[in-house]
C-alpha cells in the first residue's frame, strides 16, 4: 500500500529535468567536414570564375559579330547602289545599241529598197539573186561576236560594195557607223569563202583580152618596163659569158 502511494505521488509530480546546455544542441562537426566544405567552396569559385570567362568572351564574341554584320550592312548597300548603277548604265546602253541599229538600217536602205541603188553598189541584177548568193556562202563564214553592230547580210553588202567600187576601208566605216579595223576584219573572213563557194563564177581573162582593154598608156609603160627587163638580163648573161 504504500508503495502505491508513493508509486502515484511520483507521477502525479513528475521531477523537473534539466535543461540541456548549447553545447549539447549544436552539432558535433570534426575537422574532415570542414576541409570538405573549403575543398567544395573552391571549386565553386573556380566554377563561378570559368563561367564569367566564359560570359566575358561571349561578350566579346558578340560584339565582334556585331560589328561584322554593320560592316555587311554597309557593304550591302555599297554593292546596292553600285547594282542600281549598273542597271541604269545597261538600260542607257541598250538604247544606245538600238539607236545604233537603227542609224545601221538607215544606211542598208542604199541597197535594199532600190533595184538601182542593188546594180550600182553591188552590180547584182536582182534582189533574189543576191539572195540567192549571200545564202550560198553565209553559212561558211565565221561570225565575229565582236561585230554586233552589223548583220551577216550588211557584213555581204560590204564586201560587194568594196569589190564592185573600190571603197576604201574608211569610206565603209562612215557608211556602216563602225571602225576602219572591223571593216577589214569583215573583208578578210568574207573574201576567201566567196572565192571558194564562187569559184564557178570566176572568170579570169586571158592575156591577150587584158591588152586589148587596157589603156594605151598602160600598155606603153609595160613594154618599157618588158624590155628594161630584156636588156637586164642580157647585159648580165653576157657578163657571166665573159668570165
Amino acid at each position: 500500500m504504500r508503495h502505491k502511494k508513493i508509486l502515484m505521488a511520483r507521477l502525479n509530480n513528475p521531477t523537473p529535468r534539466s535543461k540541456p546546455k548549447l553545447e549539447d544542441t549544436l552539432p558535433v562537426i570534426d575537422n574532415d567536414d570542414n576541409e570538405n566544405q573549403d575543398n567544395d567552396t573552391a571549386a565553386l569559385k573556380e566554377k563561378i570564375k570559368n563561367l564569367e570567362e566564359i560570359i566575358l568572351n561571349k561578350d566579346k564574341e558578340l560584339s565582334s559579330s556585331k560589328r561584322k554584320i554593320n560592316l555587311l550592312k554597309h557593304s550591302n548597300r555599297h554593292l546596292k547602289n553600285r547594282v542600281e548603277k549598273l542597271i541604269k548604265y545597261n538600260n542607257i546602253t541598250n538604247l544606245k545599241l538600238i539607236e545604233t541599229r537603227k542609224t545601221i538600217r538607215e544606211h542598208v536602205f542604199l541597197v535594199n529598197n532600190d533595184t538601182d541603188k542593188m546594180k550600182f553598189y553591188t552590180d547584182l541584177p536582182s534582189f533574189e539573186i543576191f539572195d540567192e548568193i549571200f545564202n550560198f556562202v553565209k553559212d561558211h563564214v565565221d561570225r565575229d561576236e565582236n561585230s554586233i553592230k552589223l548583220t551577216h547580210k550588211q557584213e555581204f553588202i560590204i564586201v560587194l560594195m568594196r569589190l564592185r567600187l573600190g571603197l576604201l576601208e574608211q569610206d565603209l566605216a562612215y557608211r556602216f557607223g563602225v571602225s576602219q579595223p572591223t571593216i577589214s576584219r569583215i573583208i578578210n573572213r568574207w573574201i576567201g569563202v566567196m572565192a571558194t563557194r564562187l569559184e564557178f563564177l570566176i572568170h579570169w581573162p586571158e592575156r591577150e583580152q587584158l591588152r586589148k582593154t587596157m589603156p594605151c598608156l598602160d600598155v606603153f609603160w609595160i613594154t618599157l618596163k618588158n624590155v628594161l627587163l630584156f636588156w637586164t638580163v642580157l647585159r648580165f648573161l653576157s657578163r657571166s659569158l665573159q668570165i
